[in-house]
């Protein structure tokens, strides 16, 4: 009957998970010969020892459709690991790569200490679908 199929349908839908927000797919450390590179967003300033690329699996915004800013650059957590310090976690001192519509931040650090991962609570940043971003954290690769 229809309406059997129509409770069926119904049942499948409510067991679908929602598609699941943006979340870190890759930080990698830009190289210093990079740092100087023209690009369409902002410049880390002056004073900066170490950016950290992150790129997000889909162009990120806050819920409000305006640019992650000093807000949410608190949210991020870099870790650094020093030889004699061990592993501490830093939060950036800048955030760019801003105000031009990409999946990319950068990550301004004022510390040599190698990064090694980086990572950003949840339910802050959505993606184009409105989506929000889940707990997500990635190891940093050196850049290719």
């Amino acid at each position: 009957s229809t309406q059997s199929r129509s409770s069926a349908a119904s049942d499948v839908y409510k067991r679908q998970p929602l598609a699941a927000g943006p979340s870190l797919v890759l930080a990698e450390l830009v190289p210093k010969s990079e740092w100087s590179q023209k690009t369409r967003g902002s410049a880390c300033p002056q004073g900066t020892q170490q950016i950290v690329r992150v790129t997000w699996s889909g162009g990120v915004r806050l819920p409000n459709r305006q640019d992650p800013g000093d807000t949410e650059r608190k949210l991020y957590r870099v870790s650094v690991q020093g030889e004699q310090s061990g592993n501490q976690e830093l939060v950036p001192f800048a955030l760019a790569d801003l105000g031009d519509g990409d999946n990319n931040h950068l990550l301004c650090l004022d510390t040599v200490t190698p990064a090694v991962a980086v990572s950003f609570p949840g339910g802050h940043l959505v993606d184009p679908n409105r989506d929000l971003n889940p707990d997500t954290h990635i190891v940093v690769t050196a850049a290719k």
